[in-house]
């Protein structure tokens, strides 16, 4: 099963689950469903599309989790609001800035902290050893030729790109930036940038904002060149 698929199917018993707690539990009536629903989609939806095609500055990128933060806290209060909106028969612009403001807030502070505490700075301990200043990191997947994943941390300095594996910090992956040449990867539905590809392809790299990595490693060859 493709990892993809794997999170398909577990978003779609998440998003069956809560439709029906919400059914039979709280009363929502079908039209607060499919509005939950669909503008679930969307969010999902514009949550790839930003993190497939923006290639940020790097003031920008250095603060992305909390942007992120702020658009997943801004559907969360549109579907709390049009939840009850929809409930109470009633519109109120108040109450959608009380919404959008609280979820903003909490989608920052909770989102900024999870990320944080996975791609953090990397603990320099016995058998680690990372050449060259740390430019660009983030949480990514590593696919194989032959199929195999393996999460981990994908960081790039000025000497090297290099892949540790999640929990042992294992270098699976370690070259020099003057030989890469990377492809960005597209999803099949959507055609939504996914990642970049290296070694002839034979090595898939699943990470976000795959256009600002190819814009650091370039601009670290051109350096090299100069």
């Amino acid at each position: 099963m493709s990892h993809r698929l794997k999170n398909t199917l577990i978003g779609a018993f998440l998003i069956i689950g809560l439709s029906a707690i919400l059914k039979f539990y709280f009363q929502t009536p079908n039209i607060g469903l499919l509005f939950l629903v669909v503008l679930g989609a969307i969010s999902a939806v514009t949550t790839d599309l930003v993190k497939g095609f923006i290639n940020p500055p790097r003031w920008l990128y250095q603060i992305r989790f909390s942007i992120l933060g702020v658009l997943y806290g801004v559907f969360i209060g549109i579907l709390l609001f049009g939840k009850e909106a929809i409930e109470e028969n009633r519109f109120s612009i108040h109450d959608l800035l009380v919404c959008l403001v609280i979820g903003a807030v909490l989608g920052v502070v909770l989102h900024a902290s999870m990320m944080f505490a996975q791609t953090g700075k990397l603990k320099r301990r016995k058998g680690l050893f990372l050449p060259g200043r740390q430019l660009v990191k983030d949480s990514a997947l590593l696919i194989n030729q032959n199929g195999e994943k393996i999460k981990g941390k994908l960081v790039l300095t000025n000497e090297q790109l290099i892949f540790l594996k999640n929990g042992t910090e294992e270098k699976i992956l370690e070259s020099e930036v003057h030989e890469i040449h990377p492809n960005i990867t597209k999803t099949k539905f959507l055609r939504i940038p996914d990642g970049f590809s290296i070694e002839n392809d034979e090595i898939l790299l699943k990470v976000s904002f795959p256009y600002y990595w190819l814009k650091s490693i370039n601009k670290e060859e051109n350096k090299m060149i100069a």
